[in-house]
């Protein structure tokens, strides 16, 4: 990327940056437009490519700022000081869906961006994926006190099963929000009240508690 980016004002920098992550969320890499980018920013392809090089250079980039982002949110998010599994990952759960809820054009490309299979970009994308899935993994189970887990099953096969139920819990949460089936108060109110239902039920079900 041109330095020169980095110089711009913070209006015109977010104006050229959202465009394109409003197109790359709604596109595939490979079916994403340029010039509907540069039209929707107001600027001209030129400078786009002066900016950036090349269409390559600006995604990765993109991904750059998301994943950080997503990482230093998630970081002031979290308690740190608790020390329950089941409550840190209800912590991590809200946090995604309260994501989504204010940033959905933002979170829809992060979804985007781990399902990309242009082979331009797949490689560094898994790199970059995969760098940040254990960033944020380590950072979830900081700190957390696992010694009430049940001696009789494997912990750490315990801890990716709770993972792998509250993201697809959460994941459909989410599109029904997207698609207009459940609102910000049915959200607040029912999903949350299920949702410490299934966390209960988990709890009883690993651990001596």
């Amino acid at each position: 990327m041109n330095s020169t980016f980095n110089n711009l004002g913070d209006e015109k920098k977010d104006t050229i940056l959202n465009a394109a992550i409003e197109e790359f969320s709604r596109h595939s890499y490979k079916s994403a437009s340029t010039n509907r980018i540069v039209k929707n920013a107001g600027i001209g392809k030129g400078m786009l490519f002066y900016y950036f090089k090349s269409k390559k250079n600006l995604y990765l980039y993109l991904v750059d700022i998301a994943f950080n982002d997503f990482m230093e949110n998630l970081v002031d998010f979290l308690d740190k000081s608790e020390k329950d599994l089941f409550n840190r990952i209800f912590q991590w759960n809200i946090y995604k869906i309260k994501m989504f809820i204010k940033e959905p054009q933002k979170f829809n490309f992060l979804m985007k961006i781990s399902a990309e299979e242009s082979p331009e970009v797949k490689n560094e994308i898994k790199r970059k994926y995969s760098l940040m899935s254990e960033k944020a993994y380590e950072l979830l189970l900081k700190n957390i006190d696992l010694s009430n887990f049940r001696k009789d099953i494997d912990t750490e096969k315990a801890v990716n099963i709770i993972f792998w139920f509250f993201d697809s819990y959460v994941n459909k949460t989410i599109n029904k929000l997207r698609e207009g089936i459940h609102d910000i108060g049915h959200f607040e109110n029912d999903t949350l009240k299920e949702f410490n239902e299934y966390l209960e039920i988990l709890s009883r079900l690993m651990t001596d508690a």
